[in-house]
Formats: structure tokens, sequence, C-alpha cells
């Protein structure tokens, strides 16, 4: 079986790297992690600290801080890293409702998306905070994020196991993010069926199925969500060990047709038929991702080729 190496089990020697390693660390050290919570003590009733950052996007940006910590102490084991962790999740401990419910703002943003009054796309920022919390358990064993992480996945669950199709269709017309990606991993995690269910929730089974028939991402989709999407076809695979080949198909073909165009996503997508390639850096971000867990799942070097690829980019 392939597996992943841990972060410290590596050594970089090369002085580029060397130098964007150590820059990494130093963004990582600078930003203020009450800064990042304000929004998320003002919805739970909390006084904040300080001032939040201007213009940030709470939730996603607190969720690829956590992210970037978890990483740099699964290689550094700095203390001062460990301590940011554990601090974050005293505060998320805090913030967190009765219910589960943990955001940076109030549950009305989840019922306007339902009742379709509202183009705001708060379950793309509440992928990025489950994701976090799940990478951090992985990478840290901190049986704490773990515990949020359950707590939230307990509310979703609650909020989407009922949903009538036509307010499902409002929702995934929305941009949702990975959300099916992050809870098919919390299932893999702890064996909880209930987080099945609700990924379940998030697949947008129509474009898996034109993406395997061919037809690449239909004209009203973007690549640029789309592939977080079909990272959770693949997850969903991997999560129920290798027993649905559709979701595997859908995840490949999506992929390989991406590889043969890279088509710059600045340009317009007017065939339903194209599939874009974007350089943007989240995107290239989740390509990274994408090949490596395809390659974890099939063996295949030319996923490792392609990861390489991306990075050198």
């Amino acid at each position: 079986m392939i597996k992943n190496y841990s972060f410290n089990a590596i050594t970089i020697t090369d002085e580029v790297l060397e130098n964007v390693y150590r820059k990494a660390q130093d963004l990582v050290r600078s930003i203020e992690p009450d800064r990042l919570l304000v929004k998320f003590q003002e919805t739970a009733g909390i006084p904040k600290k300080t001032e939040p950052y201007a213009d940030s996007w709470e939730c996603y940006m607190t969720g690829y801080y956590l992210t970037a910590v978890a990483r740099l102490y699964e290689a550094t084991k700095a203390k001062d890293l460990k301590d940011r962790l554990e601090y974050v999740l005293e505060q998320f401990m805090e913030c967190q409702a009765y219910d589960g419910y943990l955001f940076s703002g109030e549950r009305e943003l989840f019922d306007s998306v339902e009742q379709g009054t509202s183009t705001n796309a708060p379950w793309f920022s509440m992928c990025k905070i489950l994701e976090a919390l799940i990478h951090v358990y992985t990478m840290t064993g901190m049986k704490q994020a773990l515990h949020i992480a359950e707590q939230l996945g307990n509310w979703i669950y609650w909020r989407v196991k009922n949903w009538k199709e036509e307010v499902r269709t409002r929702v995934l017309a929305t941009e949702y993010g990975g959300m099916n990606d992050c809870l098919y991993r919390l299932y893999e995690v702890t064996g909880k069926a209930e987080y099945l269910v609700a990924a379940g929730q998030f697949d947008e089974l129509e474009l898996f199925q034109a993406v395997v028939d061919g037809h690449g991402i239909p004209k009203e989709k973007n690549t640029g969500t789309a592939i977080l999407k079909l990272k959770g076809a693949l997850s969903r695979y991997m999560a129920l060990e290798n027993t649905e080949e559709f979701y595997l198909k859908a995840a490949v073909s999506f992929f390989d047709r991406l590889m043969q165009n890279k088509i710059d996503a600045s340009e317009e997508n007017t065939l339903s038929e194209q599939t874009e390639y974007s350089g943007e850096t989240c995107f290239i971000y989740h390509q990274l991702q994408f090949a490596k867990q395809l390659f974890l799942a099939t063996n295949n070097k030319k996923y490792m080729e392609a990861y390489e690829q991306f990075y050198f980019e």
C-alpha cells in the first residue's frame, strides 16, 4: 500500500525551496490568531480581544491558517506552533454552540441560501474550517480538533439530511467548495455513517456523469469550483475502500482532461465540452492535492509526474 511520508521525515536541501520554506514559516508566525477569531467570537456572543484583519474572510483564511500551522508543526515540532494550534482550538471550543455550530456568521446565512434569497457562499467557507480541523487532527493527533470537527459534522448532518430536492438544488447552485470532500474525509477518520450521508448530499451526480461521458464541465459550471467537487468524488471512492468505481472514473476523467487541455481559466468558457486550466495559486494547490490522491488511489506514476509539473510551474 502506498502511503504519505510525514512532513518531519523530509529534509529540504535545495536553496530555493529552503528560502520558500523559511518565508512560509515567517508568514505563519506573523499572523495574529485573535484577529482571525473576531467574527467567530461575535457570532458566539463572546467579547472580542482585538480588531479583525481588514476585508478578511475569517472562515476561509482561518481554515488555511490552521492547515499551514499544522503542516509546519508536523515538520518542525516547534513549540510556538503547537501553542498556536492549541490556542485556536481552545477558542473554537468556546465559540462552538451546543449543537455543534461553529462559523464566522449567523445561521441565517445558510437559511437564505436554502430559500434562494441569497447568492452568498457560506458552505464554501464552512468546508475550509471543517477541512482544517481534520488536517490538524491527522497531522498532529490533537484530539480536540477531532472533537470539534465531529460536533460540527453533527450540525451539518442534521442540517442537510432531510433537504428536499428543490432545497438541495438551490444549495448546489451556489459555491459550496469541497463540502463532500471534507465530509467523506471525516467519515474516513471516524467511521460514523452520518457523515457519509451528509457528504452525499453535496455530490453533484449529474456533473460527475457528464465528466464520465466525456462532455467535460458544462458551460454554466466553473472548473475552479468543479475540481473541489471531483476531489470529493475521489474521496468517496477511497473512503468506501475502492468499491464504487463510478466515482473514481469521474475523478480520473476530469483530471486527465484537465491535463490535456490546460486552458487558462481567465478565458471565457463557452463550450460545454471544454475543461479549463487555471494558473491561480489556489487552483494549483488543489491540483497538487488531487494528483497526490489519484496516485494513492491508482498507483499510476503519471499522477506524481503531474504533481511535480504543477509544483515547479
